[in-house]
């Protein structure tokens, strides 16, 4: 059924097609030699403009467009590449301490500066494990985030639990 609509439609179309430039073509026989030069020259000036204008033109733009926007991303990893090696040193250069007793005091020194009052403190190898048995949870990620970024000591390992005070948790935190 879909097959048979489909050739009548393309039928029906080329019928009226065939009539339509049937007629134009009679039109254009009867008129004059100026008239059909002119007439010419205004088809083929009007296929230029729509050729130009609604083909070549947003082409152009949309060529300039992604030309502009690659010379954007290329200067961008033209500076990361130029710079990547102060941005390493900038983000690896923190004050790292160099041995365990620095490491435990400047543990120590933020937890009082966060006001956190650290219950344990154990020393194995060379990680330091802390606990804490009411303390509020904000405190605890303000303290390892500025642990991290300043000093570059991280949590290995992190346990919170449930303290009895309302807001308050429990923490037993690993650090290297």
């Amino acid at each position: 059924m879909k097959i048979l609509i489909k050739n009548n439609l393309i039928k029906g179309i080329i019928y009226f097609a065939k009539d339509y430039f049937g007629k134009i073509h009679e039109w254009f026989i009867v008129k004059s030699d100026k008239e059909k030069i002119f007439l010419a020259s205004f088809i083929i000036f009007l296929s230029a403009a729509v050729l130009y204008f609604g083909i070549l033109s947003p082409i152009h733009s949309w060529r300039d467009y992604n030309q502009k926007a690659l010379l954007l991303q290329l200067e961008s990893l033209n500076s990361i590449q130029n710079n990547s090696q102060k941005i390493y040193r900038e983000l690896h250069s923190g004050k790292k301490p160099k041995n365990i007793s620095e490491k435990v005091a400047l543990i120590k020194n933020t937890a009082f500066k966060q006001n956190i009052q650290l219950s344990k403190m154990e020393i194995k190898e060379n990680l330091i494990a802390v606990s804490s048995d009411d303390i509020a949870y904000q405190k605890v990620l303000k303290w390892l985030i500025m642990l991290e970024n300043d000093y570059k000591i991280s949590a290995v390992d992190l346990s919170i639990g449930k303290a009895k005070k309302y807001g308050k948790v429990k923490i037993y935190i690993v650090l290297d």
